[in-house]
């Protein structure tokens, strides 16, 4: 699917023509027209004058040549940021450190990316040019948001907006709003996108700036695309497309054509999406844009899958592989390998896709690790310059594993057995700096005895986490850690002994066992963190089914290896205003308890219900349920014992009640044994 685009504007027209009218005095043989690429080296290296103009040609060229190659792009910068320290022009230095930034910002070295657009920033500043503040701002927050960072990625974006109206600069306005909604619909807002984008839209419509028209109907049908309203979607790609095909830009119909491809797939009109897939391929063939070859290879790829023509599948998806591969793209990567897997797996070569399914297993955990550590631990990506090194290893390292097409089950083993350890001396390191804590506090106890009460609360809080700990690490980490293990070296020494439905039932039980075990430590994190009081509530409106429905999908696949199914009767026409992302960790642990304790063939039902000013939402399974006594305990955070092997230590429900009481809810249960469990949440 084609990336929301944002709007950046280089340097005015009317400039341009008086520098061009300049230039065909110098030199006879220059064209009229205004140069492609190619032309534009040719006048530089024609211009032989060291001035403002040659300044400006050379930064054009460098952030020209961002999309095509990006040793030019800074070596055509430094030169330009030489020259205007030799000549003294501030604002094309300034310029030029920002197109450095820009490379840095490329080759993904943050930064690097942020100190030259700081550079860049102070000198607009001092130069008072409020167009070069707002562009420095608006690629600062491009930063950001590739961090992750969203809330100063939305800071920065505001404040480029702010310079932007000040100065009624309409066509940065415009860039600034779309990136406003780029934000909101990486947080899943996509009400909140929908509006910035079509005011963008509108803005870019007065200017009649036909690229910002065509970026912007392009950006409104990929929001359409996530709301699975495919016909507004394909409504928008072809506007999109029209516009594209009337500017001649080749490179925006191949995208165009790419997404209208992927909408047909999805409404199984496979012989019209081949038809897009193969246009936008032959163009990007043309433009040698090896990245959207990949896109396009995938898409043919998944097509001739849904089909069932394996043959073609297999053929398209490898070559996007390769090209994924050679570029280092993570997240194609991570796509690419899961549909071999479906299409080895159809052709009934389970061992490439057994051995394609833990590759994408293995990026795909990595994607959501890393960003998730990033986002959880507030790092500010404020490395030492002498760390660039250890980034360009790591990037290697993991560029080797994808390559290592030779590695043997027993490896797989092993690092199952190293990442588990690792966890373990985690939550040891966390054991002992409760420990060290609890030392502390009591050496403070003996000298400050006007402290002596709240420092005994703290130990016996300090105790009471370091038992909660003690019980997770002996009950909860043990019993999937056990199951990965039995799993695992049973599937090891009898893999050439049993069947193909005995490897699906291991492989099964082996993807269950590693659910288990996300889910316990997401709530040990969260419950930790809660702990120290770090977690801060940001409320915002979305789509309650939207959310909701999200959760379901994450959790389809526990379900279904019980065969159990998830009524959804929520109203999709409901919006709400809380914190998103803590109502999706109380759900998420709701429905997971609701599938658990479920019987096979059963189902969970979840519904929604509006009381005075207020939602009420259900969790309800048909399970073993609980007496009274249990009930009324359920939702405690004291217990220290398990019940039995199947039951946990509970932890899922006590940060559920925590996270519910962050927002300002209430929640409850109702339950009878022998007859299922429902548990209410009011928000």
């Amino acid at each position: 699917m084609k990336t929301l685009k944002t709007h950046t504007i280089y340097c005015k027209i009317h400039f341009k023509q008086v520098m061009l009218i300049a230039l065909l005095c110098l030199s006879s043989f220059i064209s009229a027209q205004t140069p492609e690429m190619d032309s534009l080296e040719n006048i530089i290296n024609e211009y032989k004058n060291d001035d403002t103009i040659k300044i400006n040609l050379l930064n054009e060229a460098a952030y020209k040549q961002r999309k095509f190659d990006l040793n030019k792009t800074l070596e055509y910068a430094k030169t330009a940021e030489s020259l205007a320290d030799k000549i003294k022009f501030a604002k094309g230095k300034a310029e030029s450190l920002r197109i450095i930034g820009i490379h840095y910002y490329y080759i993904s070295n943050y930064p690097l990316s942020i100190d030259y657009y700081q550079k860049s920033l102070k000198l607009s500043t001092k130069e008072n040019d409020k167009n070069g503040i707002a562009k420095c701002l608006n690629n600062i927050g491009n930063v950001y948001r590739k961090q992750g960072d969203y809330l100063k990625s939305l800071e920065y974006f505001q404040k480029s907006l702010q310079i932007a109206e000040e100065i009624d600069n309409k066509d940065r306005i415009s860039s600034a709003l779309g990136n406003i909604g780029l934000i909101y619909w990486k947080q899943g807002n996509y009400s909140q996108a929908l509006e910035y984008y079509k005011k963008s839209l509108n803005l870019f419509e007065e200017l009649d700036y036909k690229k910002g028209i065509s970026n912007s109907l392009n950006n409104i049908g990929i929001l359409y695309y996530y709301l699975n309203n495919y016909s507004k979607s394909l409504e928008y790609f072809k506007k999109s497309l029209e516009i594209d095909e009337e500017l001649g830009d080749k490179s925006g119909i191949s995208y165009s054509l790419n997404n209208i491809g992927e909408i047909y797939m999805h409404i199984k009109d496979y012989s019209q999406a081949i038809t897009f897939y193969q246009k936008s391929l032959k163009i990007r063939n043309e433009l040698s844009d090896n990245s959207g070859i990949c896109s396009s290879y995938k898409g043919l790829g998944a097509v001739y899958f849904k089909t069932k023509n394996y043959k073609k599948a297999l053929d398209f998806t490898k070559k996007s592989l390769k090209i994924a591969l050679d570029l280092e793209l993570l997240d194609q990567q991570k796509e690419i390998y899961e549909q071999l897997s479906k299409i080895y797996a159809h052709t009934k070569n389970y061992k490439r896709a057994y051995e394609s399914y833990v590759l994408y297993k293995g990026i795909n955990d990595s994607i959501f690790n890393e960003d998730n550590i990033k986002k959880i631990a507030g790092l500010e990506y404020q490395y030492e310059y002498e760390k660039e090194k250890q980034v360009a290893d790591l990037l290697q390292q993991k560029k080797d594993a994808l390559y290592e097409e030779k590695a043997k089950r027993e490896k797989i083993v092993r690092n199952s057995f190293i990442i588990g350890f690792t966890l373990l001396l985690i939550l040891v390191f966390i054991i002992l700096l409760s420990l060290a804590q609890k030392r502390k506090a009591n050496i403070i106890l003996g000298l400050q005895k006007r402290k002596i009460e709240i420092r005994n609360a703290q130990l016996k809080q300090l105790n009471a986490t370091q038992n909660r700990l003690m019980s997770i690490i002996s009950h909860d980490l043990k019993a999937p850690l056990s199951a990965f293990y039995s799993i695992t070296n049973s599937l090891i020494t009898k893999f050439d002994k049993i069947d193909r439905k005995e490897i699906n039932n291991y492989l099964s039980r082996m993807l269950n066992s590693s659910i288990a075990l996300k889910l316990q430590l997401e709530n040990m994190l969260n419950w930790s963190i809660n702990q120290t009081k770090e977690i801060s509530v940001n409320k915002n409106q979305f789509n309650l089914l939207v959310l909701v429905s999200k959760q379901v999908m994450i959790l389809q696949e526990f379900a279904n290896e019980k065969s159990i199914t998830i009524e959804n009767v929520i109203n999709e026409n409901i919006d709400i205003e809380t914190d998103g992302r803590l109502l999706s960790v109380i759900l998420n642990n709701l429905i997971a308890n609701a599938i658990k304790f479920s019987p096979d063939k059963s189902t969970v039902f979840l519904s929604v219900q509006q009381n005075n000013g207020h939602l009420v939402l259900s969790v309800k399974d048909n399970g073993i349920g609980m007496d009274k006594e249990t009930a009324h305990n359920l939702f405690s955070d004291n217990k220290n014992t398990v019940q039995n092997e199947n039951s946990g230590s509970g932890l899922g429900l006590v940060v559920s009640k925590d996270l519910v009481n962050k927002i300002g809810g209430e929640i409850w249960v109702e339950s009878e044994l022998n007859k299922g469990t429902e548990i209410f949440i009011k928000i």
